[in-house]
């Protein structure tokens, strides 16, 4: 097996002359055993292990194999002195990862996949996820360009970066391969600056394309722990939970008493209640899916359920009431990325500003279920901004509407996305898809 390319690839990828004096002895002195070897050497089977564990034990002990483009270019060498080697392809497609480079990463967890005797359900899930951002990816692009062809000819100004890049190649009309570079080197370094240019085009479905895009990012890279004896979950695993369902959310209105409507409502695939819910079997239901409660309330928070969400805007407290949920009270926890989805910036992306104060828990959920808008059917039951007054457990009835809420911009919001089947249902309608 010749190698002697592929490792004087790695000193160049790494930039080894600049640290590897500082790095350590072991390193330096392998890459010069490395470079004596003849670029037509074909080596002994047992001198590759010999190479590979030399550099597994460099890569697990140096402060430098911390390094993610360190890591990159090791398991690249790695994978190519033991292209048999699980853990190689598994650590190489997570490098690839650290750089979003998508079609790689895929490559090498495909390569790991038929290495191992049993299916790796986790290695498959992470393949679902790349998949998702590959195409998130796609699809913003696919959208930036042809904004960007049409607006050539148009009134759209460029900021002055994107004005100087098609100048300086002269790209004129042609420009769309380069820009999707553009595009895909920004999307990676400064995500943030991107996102200034996509707002400057005032095109909702771009915006919300982006969006998903940086969900998807920040969902494959967040993992937290288990705790007690419940799992997290995160907005991309709610996602994956909603896809193709009939889902209700049911809200805690007056309108629902003597409304029998609880037939209705238990014949959803999935049940969302929220905060102080009240159960009626005759008018309410008693079918629970996903309980979601503000950090500040704790509200049949003892009921089990399958799926919590605990909602606060304030980290500290929010992560003080997660870590008291009662043990065995429900099978999985909303993570970080569910901790305020209408106001984080990867996934809804709104402000207490546009919005005109804080939303209730009720219009949280409702627009994380519009964002991904893959459901099969969302309908709202009693949602009319308490007009007809609360319906709550009995403890909680003397709790007022909290005057930080602005109902009325909710209520707008209801009436220009839902369809009206009833006095008491409105179905959601779901975002076109781009």
């Amino acid at each position: 097996m010749n190698v002697a390319v592929i490792l004087t690839e790695f000193r160049r990828r790494t930039d080894a002359a600049s640290w590897i004096a500082a790095a350590d002895n072991r390193l330096s002195a392998l890459l010069s055993e490395c470079a004596e070897l003849r670029d037509d050497e074909q080596l002994d089977p047992a001198y590759v292990i010999h190479l590979f564990d030399k550099f597994l034990d460099i890569e697990r002990s140096s402060a430098k194999g911390k390094d993610p483009a360190f890591q990159l270019a090791f398991y690249k060498i790695a994978a190519k002195l033991r292209p048999k080697s699980r853990a190689s392809h598994r650590a190489l497609a997570n490098a690839y990862i650290h750089f979003l480079k998508i079609d790689s990463a895929l490559e090498h967890l495909t390569a790991y996949l038929r290495l191992v005797a049993d299916d790796d359900v986790l290695a498959r899930k992470q393949m679902a996820r790349l998949m998702w951002i590959g195409k998130a990816k796609e699809d913003f692009i696919s959208q930036f360009t042809s904004n960007a062809a049409a607006d050539r000819k148009s009134k759209f100004h460029y900021s002055d970066e994107l004005s100087e890049f098609f100048h300086a190649a002269n790209l004129g009309e042609s420009a769309d391969h380069h820009l999707r570079e553009w595009l895909s080197i920004r999307m990676l370094s400064e995500p943030e600056i991107l996102g200034e240019e996509v707002r400057k085009y005032g095109d909702p479905a771009l915006e919300r394309a982006y969006a998903l895009y940086l969900y998807a990012v920040h969902s494959l890279k967040f993992r937290p722990p288990k705790f007690n004896d419940a799992s997290f979950i995160s907005a991309f695993d709610l996602r994956d939970i909603i896809d193709g369902k009939r889902i209700c959310m049911v809200a805690n209105s007056a309108a629902l008493q003597e409304s029998k409507a609880g037939e209705l409502i238990d014949s959803h695939d999935i049940v969302v209640r929220f905060n102080s819910y009240a159960i009626d079997q005759t008018n309410t239901g008693q079918k629970t899916d996903i309980h979601v409660s503000i950090h500040l309330h704790e509200f049949n928070l003892d009921k089990y359920v399958p799926i919590r969400i605990i909602l606060g805007n304030a980290p500290v407290l929010w992560r003080k009431r997660v870590k008291g949920l009662k043990p065995g009270a429900q099978d999985f926890v909303g993570d970080e990325t569910l901790r305020y989805p209408l106001f984080n910036s990867k996934l809804c992306g709104e402000t207490p500003k546009t919005v005109g104060g804080a939303p209730t828990s009720g219009f949280n959920m409702l627009r994380l279920f519009h964002l991904f808008s893959n459901y099969s059917e969302l309908n709202l039951i009693g949602f009319d901004s308490y007009e007809s007054g609360a319906y709550r457990l009995e403890d909680a009835m003397a709790l007022p509407l909290a005057a930080i809420h602005n109902s009325v911009s909710e209520k707008k919001w209801i009436e220009e996305n839902c369809d009206v089947r009833s006095p008491l249902v409105k179905s959601v309608r779901p975002l076109e898809r781009i």
